[in-house]
């Protein structure tokens, strides 16, 4: 997430809720304030590998209400 910088992590909320992570599926849900919902998907376009394996991630829906994704 160095593309946010620690204080645009700061700002924006940015956090992963790890009890919408689904395994098979290999989804979850990241919370993040309204005004940084752009910035958050960049970060995440470009990460490129997760635990030294090659990585993709993508935004598939974005929600003013945590429950309407669930």
């Amino acid at each position: 997430m160095q593309f946010l910088g620690e204080l645009g992590m700061a700002k924006s909320g940015f956090q992963f809720m790890p009890e919408t992570w689904k395994d098979q599926e290999m989804t979850g849900i990241i919370k993040v304030g309204h005004k940084y919902v752009d910035e958050a998907k960049s970060a995440l376009i470009l990460i490129k590998k997760a635990k030294g394996e090659p990585a993709s991630i993508s935004c598939e829906k974005v929600s003013g209400v945590i429950g309407k994704l669930k």
